[in-house]
């Protein structure tokens, strides 16, 4: 009895016992995965290119940018949340040394685990 034969989700092409990869529950062949997914710069997992987060420089997951990440306030680039800080008040160090931004001209944003709370000062 031969063994069942696998198809592309996406493309439909037969695969190879042995290639192949699942990506977010769908079999891809080889050149979808190159072709139609990306690789999490955070986790490693790898997903559609159309699920991913990013701005130039970085790709993610949606579950690591709400975990780890957010976008400047003024450029929407994407910053660790180790770059957001009282000092930077969720502006990204570029923007913030631009501007020449102070305490008393922006609002501050502290961040606790997935709350916010804005102080004006």
């Amino acid at each position: 009895m031969e063994p069942e034969k696998m198809h592309c989700d996406f493309c439909g092409c037969e695969i190879a016992e042995g290639d192949g990869m699942y990506v977010e529950g769908d079999l891809l062949c080889n050149d979808c995965v190159d072709e139609q997914t990306v690789t999490c710069e955070h986790c490693g997992e790898v997903i559609w290119s159309c699920n991913n987060v990013s701005d130039h420089d970085t790709c993610l997951c949606q579950e690591c940018f709400d975990r780890h990440y957010h976008r400047c306030e003024s450029c929407d680039r994407i910053i660790s949340e180790k770059g957001v800080s009282i000092e930077s008040a969720k502006r990204c160090p570029k923007v913030f040394f631009e501007k020449k931004l102070t305490l008393s001209t922006t609002c501050v944003i502290l961040f606790s685990g997935r709350s916010q709370l804005i102080l004006k000062v």
